[in-house]
């Protein structure tokens, strides 16, 4: 009799437990695509993140960070700017700018100078922006773009949008109204043009700095001029679509859509009013005013607005903070809060620059005007508690700001003084859990020195400038 050959012991393991080759072999698989998915991290496309909320969904991240301070994974120059990278498929994609050496600039004479400048009396000055694609693993250049950029505005650090990458392009909108469509890989224009030009519109005192936005096809901006408050493109070729509205001053704020219904509507905050806008037509729905007072100009309108169901939260540094509430059938709009408009002192409520609050559990939480971060009753307006360790303040700071972004069940905090913070907060208080120092603040603003540029989060590390440096910092558990 022939004697029977011993089974492998994988077989005889397989077999033992009552599975089948075709079983492991799915398991196998599905391992594999849960570790690739791991592996590959999610993008950060453009301001607000993946999924326009700020939100980073990425698993694997960091609960403290190590005793020996941020771990950098690359650092590399950067001109000047305030304009956040996107980080799409393992390539990076940010904006900055190089001034002509002051050598050049001052080669005119100081009476041509003078008649050169603007009428608002804002000084001109010659310079390049500049789009750079990295590869987002190493830091090193892929393609670059730049184009001359004379600017005539306040505060003329650089560019101020954080470029928005949709399918195989990438959108960027200088601070003088210069819009571009490149092919994402090679950085071939697509399409271009200067929206201040097109629609005969005055650059804002502080440059065009609302991010471009894109749902669906359309490609929508802030722009000005006659009827164009609000411009939607086709994003393929830049053709319009829609104009709407009037606007003495723009604003800085990018219009946000709301769902109510079967509908989406755009949520725009100008100079003067929040107005619900009909995406596919840019009809207007509703308007409210706000500030109601008479408006301090140039007005500060630079807070993204942020939505909870049908209530929508803005805030400025000047005027305080409003809660409005858009009616079921998406027609109308009531308020249900605002600040005192005309108190100044900023001792309580919201006085947000730039950094856009966040909306959990019926409760509103930003930063106020001096560096202290509160947290208000969404429905109310009641202040609940402040807290000024957020801002690193240890005395009134004007124009404080810090970026939120929600990761699970926590919050990385990015300030102004350039520390980034792991910390948990609700209307109970703050509770911080790690701190560490990630860029040095160099653009001096209102006696201090800040950093005033949106992080991006992407394959579980970190992304952020100065206006000297971009570095990428490691956030994985690992």
């Amino acid at each position: 009799m022939k004697t029977q050959q011993p089974t492998s012991k994988v077989i005889q393991f397989f077999n033992l437990q009552g599975f089948t080759t075709s079983f492991s072999t799915a398991m196998f698989c599905l391992c594999l695509i849960a570790f690739t998915e791991l592996a590959n991290g999610d993008d950060w496309p453009n301001w607000m993140g993946p999924t326009n909320d700020g939100i980073w969904h990425e698993k694997g991240i960091l609960e403290t960070f190590p005793e020996s301070g941020a771990k950098y994974v690359w650092r590399v120059p950067i001109g000047k700017g305030y304009t956040g990278p996107a980080v799409v498929d393992g390539k990076l994609y940010v904006m900055d700018r190089v001034e002509k050496p002051k050598s050049e600039n001052d080669a005119d004479g100081e009476d041509e100078k003078k008649e050169r400048r603007p009428a608002r009396g804002l000084p001109i000055i010659p310079g390049t922006e500049r789009v750079l694609c990295l590869d987002s693993k190493t830091g090193k250049e892929i393609w670059k773009h730049q184009y001359e950029s004379v600017y005539k505005i306040s505060y003329p650090e650089g560019p101020r949008t954080t470029p928005l990458v949709d399918g195989n392009f990438v959108y960027t909108l200088g601070a003088m109204g210069d819009l571009i469509c490149f092919q994402k890989e090679s950085g071939k224009i697509a399409w271009q043009k200067n929206i201040g030009e097109t629609y005969k519109a005055k650059t804002p005192v502080w440059g065009f700095s609302a991010h471009p936005r894109i749902y669906d096809e359309k490609l929508v901006l802030v722009v000005g001029g006659a009827g164009s408050a609000v411009v939607c493109l086709n994003k393929a070729d830049g053709s319009e679509i829609w104009k709407a509205g009037n606007a003495e001053e723009v604003g800085y704020a990018p219009p946000v859509p709301m769902k109510i219904g079967m509908q989406t509507q755009l949520v725009y905050w100008s100079d003067e009013a929040i107005t619900g806008l009909d995406l596919e037509t840019g009809k207007q729905k509703w308007t409210i005013k706000f500030p109601e007072v008479p408006v301090s100009r140039p007005t500060v309108t630079i807070v993204t607005p942020q939505i909870s169901g049908r209530k929508i939260v803005v805030s400025n540094f000047y005027n305080g903070a409003i809660a409005v509430e858009v009616t079921e059938d998406g027609n109308n709009v009531k308020k249900l809060w605002s600040s005192d408009q005309s108190d100044r002192s900023h001792k309580k409520g919201l006085n947000m620059l730039m950094g856009s609050p966040v909306i959990r559990n019926g409760h509103v939480f930003g930063f106020a005007g001096k560096g202290e971060m509160r947290c208000l009753n969404l429905n109310t307006g009641e202040q609940i508690w402040e807290d000024k360790k957020p801002a690193n303040a240890v005395r009134d700071s004007y124009f404080a700001t810090a970026f939120f972004t929600p990761h699970e069940d926590k919050y990385f905090i990015f300030n102004d003084q350039g520390e980034l913070m792991i910390a948990k907060f609700d209307e109970q208080g703050y509770q911080e859990i790690s701190r560490t120092k990630v860029l040095k603040p160099i653009t001096f603003v209102r006696g201090r020195n800040i950093v005033w540029s949106h992080p991006a989060y992407a394959d579980k590390c970190m992304f952020v400038r100065n206006s000297e440096e971009l570095v990428c910092v490691d956030l994985s558990a690992n």
